[in-house]
């Protein structure tokens, strides 16, 4: 029996050099890949080009290496099977990598398209908001400066000179305030704070602070007031106070004689407990078109009289219409020239309950504490941070001073501590920082010491941030020395009551 004779496939050069080429494509292939698409779907890509390759390998690896066939047919058979194998794989490799395309186009369609006037409003409102920052820093020691100093026996020249440097302060930190309002509305970073009000009390506050400069105009400033059995409503007093003083101001810059007239009013609605406030201000001063009336509540608008003694920031009216649409609202304006003009506005509002009724009221003035305190001052800035030891001296606390936030964290573990003032900017280690550090520490002062976070950040979210991270408490610069005492004995009574 004659044997049979076997044979072992060997590839020809040619051949080789074409398993070579296919590997180098197939890795070169899968790199471009991954490099292409390594911002998008970076898994799905490489998972597809990696089992492509393995599949290419693997097949010529087994061309190069093939098992003995017995007989030229059956070596025909063997090849045929094998090229059947490889168009399978093949096929599946497209569908697969039809597949992950799809899924690739689906993403790049769901994922949203950067706006360029979005991307614009963004820096913008935080360009604002820093600058406001930067702003607030210096002016906190100007205003507190001129507050101390105001404290002090000064000769009557002396008190004029410093009363007109503070009102001036006053008058620059408005203007700020009035920008950071405006940074805030536009970046959708102001929220409301309803309360329990009076809103007649609101408006006698409010009126208060315009009596005098429409006396020296020589301009009547009444009001009509409300039935005394009107009950508490909750509304945003601090908003609220900003849109009376706004219209009430704007009243009065346009009125050359004559007077302005405020009046406000509460109806019931069909709904039980629900209200509508009316409020308005009618003046005999210059007037306008009525046409024009929309272009008043443009932002960075001076209305239509180009008068210097008229000037001012343009944002008033903005940010007077942007609240009374954020508190659900709206504001009408009647007007005609040399005929003064009168500004509605009409919010709604639900009653409260007439226990819980709080009124708007004024900080007392700074008074001695029954028990001192020994608090650390942490302050980069030197002139912030001695107005801030003025204003415990005047208290009559105790104080020990940090530079940045290093030496705040040292202070902390060295001496024991009863409450600390921590500004958020500041070198070495910011407050934020600092304040994570002083929560972990097991040095003098207890990890739940109370922090107060003084900052010029002035954003609710800015505020929030600081609370979630382990602040007790926040006074915003320029500081008040009314404010800052206000917020101290709050939290020395939370420990008292947390205490018994």
């Amino acid at each position: 029996m004659t044997p049979v004779k076997t044979y072992r496939v060997k590839l020809a050069p040619p051949a080789k050099l074409w398993a070579y080429a296919w590997r180098s494509t197939s890795l070169g292939l899968s790199l471009a890949m991954v490099i292409a698409t390594v911002f998008n779907q970076p898994l799905l890509v490489l998972t597809m080009a990696l089992l492509g390759t393995a599949m290419g390998w693997v097949a010529l690896d087994s061309i190069e290496r093939q098992a003995p066939v017995k007989t030229s047919k059956a070596k025909f058979d063997h090849w045929q099977a094998q090229r059947q194998q490889l168009e399978t794989q093949l096929k599946a490799a497209q569908a697969l990598a039809q597949q992950y395309q799809a899924q690739l186009k689906t993403l790049a369609e769901a994922a949203p398209v950067p706006d360029a006037a979005t991307a614009e409003h963004s820096l913008k409102s935080h360009f604002l908001s820093t600058l406001s920052h930067e702003i607030r820093t210096p002016m906190n020691g100007l205003v507190g400066m001129t507050q101390m100093v105001l404290q002090t026996d000064l000769t009557p020249q002396q008190r004029e000179q410093i009363s007109l440097a503070h009102d001036s302060a006053l008058h620059l930190m408005n203007v700020i305030n009035t920008v950071l309002d405006y940074s805030k509305l536009q970046a959708g970073h102001l929220n409301l704070d309803p309360r329990p009000c009076h809103p007649m009390d609101l408006l006698h506050q409010t009126l208060r602070g315009f009596y005098p400069q429409a006396h020296a105009k020589g301009l009547s400033l009444g009001y009509e007031d409300i039935p005394a059995d009107t009950p508490p409503v909750l509304l945003d007093p601090l908003r609220l106070r900003q849109v009376m003083s706004n219209l009430i101001s704007n009243a009065i810059k346009f009125t050359h004689k004559g007077y302005v007239h405020t009046s406000l009013r509460l109806t019931p609605t069909a709904q039980a407990s629900t209200w509508l406030l009316h409020f308005t201000v009618q003046d005999s001063g210059v007037g306008f078109q009525a046409s024009k009336a929309d272009s008043l509540f443009q932002p960075f608008t001076q209305g239509l009289h180009h008068n210097p003694a008229m000037s001012g920031t343009g944002l008033g009216l903005a940010i007077t219409r942007e609240l009374v649409q954020l508190m659900g609202g709206h504001i009408q304006i009647e007007s005609a020239p040399n005929q003064g003009a009168k500004f509605s506005l009409t919010l709604p509002c639900a009653q409260a309950t007439p226990a819980t009724s709080v009124q708007f009221h004024t900080p007392e003035p700074l008074s001695r504490a029954e028990t001192p305190l020994h608090i650390l001052v942490a302050e980069d800035h030197p002139i912030n941070r001695q107005l801030l030891c003025m204003m415990l001296s005047h208290m009559g606390h105790t104080y020990a001073q940090a530079h940045d936030g290093q030496e705040t964290l040292e202070l902390f573990t060295q001496q024991r501590f009863d409450l600390v003032l921590l500004d958020v900017m500041m070198p070495v280690m910011d407050g934020m920082g600092a304040l994570r550090r002083m929560r972990e520490s097991r040095g003098a002062s207890h990890p739940h010491t109370p922090v107060i976070m003084v900052t010029a950040y002035a954003l609710n979210h800015d505020r929030q941030r600081f609370m979630d991270a382990g602040a007790n408490g926040y006074v915003s610069k320029p500081i008040s020395p009314p404010a800052l005492q206000e917020e101290i004995n709050r939290l020395v009574q939370l420990k008292s009551l947390a205490a018994a």
